[in-house]
């Protein structure tokens, strides 16, 4: 018993750590990480429906730009993942119509889960091709489908009243 005192505190913080960290883990949402070449099947046919769309392309598009823009050095694709971001910000807002601090957190919070998604897949294809999108079905889908999806994201932020950066 004078054994069990002893240890006991010893035990119990490990414990809690291990716990904790399982609890974090397991509590995010679920990320839905189809290929965009499939959303941008998608045709959306109302106005929420519409906004969904551009909310959840321009998160992986902000995301995948961000991620190749610092493992490339490459500052105008960081400039247009703000883009990115700023449409995913605004459509967000224009669907929930409510703080705008939180929703921006929230989109942040949203891209960077995406950005750990996206950093180890450029990671990994760098190393085994030398590229970071080539050799990639689902880095060359989602590039190709941000390239196209970019001018309407530069639309939507025009006319809701929002400066596209270049």
């Amino acid at each position: 018993m004078k054994y069990l005192k002893t240890f006991f505190p010893i035990l119990i913080i490990p414990i809690l750590i291990i716990l904790f960290i399982f609890k974090t883990a397991s509590g995010h949402d679920t990320i839905d990480f189809q290929p965009l070449l499939l959303l941008e099947k998608e045709k959306p046919n109302t106005s929420k429906k519409k906004l969904n769309h551009m909310f959840t392309f321009s998160l992986r598009c902000s995301a995948l730009l961000n991620s190749l823009g610092k493992e490339t050095e490459n500052g105008k694709l960081i400039t247009i993942s703000r883009n990115f971001n700023q449409s995913a910000y605004v459509s967000l807002l224009l669907i929930k119509k409510k703080n705008a601090e939180v929703l921006r957190q929230q989109v942040a919070d949203y891209i960077n889960k995406f950005i750990k998604i996206y950093t180890p897949i450029l990671k990994n294809n760098y190393t085994k091709n030398k590229k970071h999108i080539e050799g990639s079905d689902i880095l060359e889908g989602d590039y190709q489908a941000c390239k196209k999806f970019s001018s309407k994201t530069n639309s939507f932020l025009r006319a809701n009243g929002f400066q596209v950066l270049k």
